[in-house]
């Protein structure tokens, strides 16, 4: 036996989950329809931030070859802060050519070994195939032609 005490809420529980559920849909769909990517400003973020978030491999591949954790941080840590005051003064990100230059990191790996870490298409895993993945059932379900 219960009491009676939630069966208001007991029977508007389910109704109004789903009235709840539709409007989600609606409102996503309409999102998804009217969604545009802006490539230009991908490209700019990328080529602003990018360089910071690569440097997590640089520091990966350096150990790798044997080179101190600890001077590997504070030399990428430099560099990044170097980067960044030149990032808020509207210049480019100089981030990969400072890591490029540095002697102690040259001491373990080449300027192309860099340069090809902090390539941002290679520090993407499987984001690209799974983007398309959830992108084509998305397409599939809302019925986008």
């Amino acid at each position: 036996e219960r009491t009676l005490d939630d069966s208001a809420n007991r029977r508007t529980i389910l109704p109004e989950s789903f009235l709840i559920c539709d409007e989600l849909l609606q409102v996503m769909n309409k999102l998804v329809k009217n969604m545009t990517i802006n490539h230009e400003a991908i490209q700019h973020n990328l080529e602003i931030y990018a360089p910071f978030a690569c440097t997590e491999r640089v520091m990966m591949a350096l150990s790798k070859k044997g080179a101190d954790r600890q001077e590997t941080h504070e030399r990428l840590r430099n560099h990044a802060m170097t980067a960044w005051q030149a990032v808020q003064h509207g210049k480019k990100n100089p981030l990969t050519s400072l890591l490029k230059k540095d002697d102690f990191i040259l001491q373990h790996l080449t300027a192309d070994e860099v340069e090809s870490l902090s390539e941002v298409s290679a520090y993407t895993g499987i984001a690209p195939s799974a983007s398309r993945e959830l992108a084509k059932r998305i397409k599939n379900l809302i019925k986008i032609s």
